[in-house]
């Protein structure tokens, strides 16, 4: 991602990472959305993004049931875009 950026590695975790509770992860963006997001509502990382958002949406938290996934479908315009996902091919993105 840091190269994705045109930024040092160092840099990059200054700026975007964070230690919670000895895992790291990205920083929280506005209103809690992935700080990689531009204006635009696209990723600015894409090509570079991490396995966790390869996956996206399909985590089991947002699957848990319907009234999860159509909240998550507002804050997200491609949910309900493109090809259908079978669900053995979610299972086999969650095991990778």
């Amino acid at each position: 991602m840091a190269l994705a950026l045109a930024m040092g590695q160092a840099a990059f975790r200054r700026q975007w990472v964070v230690n919670a509770g000895g895992s790291l992860r990205l920083v929280d963006g506005p209103d809690g959305a992935c700080p990689m997001l531009g204006e635009d509502l696209r990723c600015r990382v894409y090509e570079a993004r991490p396995a966790q958002c390869r996956r996206y949406p399909f985590w089991p938290e947002l699957l848990a049931d319907a009234a999860t996934w159509e909240w998550e479908a507002l804050r997200c315009p491609g949910i309900g875009k493109g090809p259908l996902i079978s669900v053995e091919e979610i299972a086999v993105w969650g095991a990778a």
